[in-house]
């Protein structure tokens, strides 16, 4: 049990947190359709038809080339960046997603029947 959380610990710590934080708060302004209004931004026509998940692969992957570029990483660090891109999918989808669900669900109040 102790080498199996000495592995998670191991691969938590390997992950570029500044990536999957960032990742997540520019995806959610570009996914949500109604946020770039907000700056008087309209929102390409374009981008509306092109599914929620594959704007934020597609922001994730165009990112982390533009950091990779940026922080002037070696070929060792593709690696590193491809995994905090997938764990950043699965972190929004599976955790923050769920989450959010949960709370919007308690703020609802249901009317009472009488």
């Amino acid at each position: 049990m102790e080498q199996l959380i000495d592995i998670l610990d191991k691969y938590v710590l390997s992950l570029d947190w500044v990536y999957i934080i960032t990742l997540i708060l520019i995806s959610a302004l570009l996914t949500n359709d109604n946020s770039l209004k907000k700056f008087g931004i309209k929102t390409p026509n374009w981008m509306l038809n092109i599914p929620k998940g594959w704007r934020v692969v597609t922001v994730g992957c165009v990112y982390g080339a533009f950091l990779y570029w940026l922080r002037d990483y070696h070929k060792q660090d593709v690696e590193r960046m491809l995994q905090s891109l997938v764990f950043t999918l699965v972190f929004h989808q599976l955790i923050i997603k769920v989450a959010i669900d949960r709370f919007m669900n308690w703020l609802t109040i249901t009317p009472k029947n009488e």
